[in-house]
């Protein structure tokens, strides 16, 4: 198994907090990028969603994959599939085969308004339906090629150690974990 590095663009542009970076032309990213040689980046919010453009933008990067926003608190797995149909549709076109999702309904990442002792909390008995509808878009984006990355995050319903725990517990071997150093509460 060959390894290659990718690497998230919220080191030089974040998108949760736009004043961090936000005027950084996406033109001196990628340059950086690859002055520091990795070959690939994860999908930034700035980046253009038109796969001609963005293929031209990465200037021979790779688009090793991207952050998904999804919604399974509050919807099904089916209804979370049709969803996330335009996201998956950008990463074929783009060759990518990682496909990055992040649980935020409910959550407070976001919102400054909302202190981070509103993050959302699931109950011992909803993690089964949650880690089921998760393991339904897992096995489906598998069905379609992707390695499926759950990546926890501050402010969302799977943040801490136990949170961590429960989620794996609670999902199939299909869902595949990213450890977010900067967020492993």
């Amino acid at each position: 198994m060959t390894i290659r590095w990718g690497v998230s663009p919220i080191a030089w542009s974040n998108d949760d907090m736009p004043e961090l970076g936000g005027s950084t032309p996406l033109e001196d990213i990628f340059r950086d990028i690859r002055e520091v040689g990795f070959e690939g980046v994860e999908l930034g919010g700035r980046f253009p969603k038109e796969p001609a453009a963005l293929k031209v933008l990465l200037g021979g990067l790779d688009l090793i994959g991207g952050w998904y926003s999804g919604s399974l608190l509050v919807q099904d797995a089916d209804a979370e599939i049709a969803a996330l149909q335009p996201h998956l549709s950008l990463l074929k076109a783009m060759g990518s085969d990682v496909f990055v999702f992040a649980e935020t309904s409910n959550a407070v990442h976001g919102n400054r308004a909302v202190p981070l002792s509103g993050t959302p909390r699931l109950q011992a008995g909803d993690w089964k339906t949650f880690g089921d509808r998760m393991t339904r878009v897992a096995d489906y984006l598998a069905s379609e090629g992707f390695k499926f990355a759950y990546h926890h995050h501050l402010g969302t319903v799977v943040e801490t150690a136990p949170d961590m725990d429960a989620f794996i517990a609670a999902t199939g071997p299909s869902v595949g974990f990213t450890l977010d150093t900067g967020h492993a509460a």
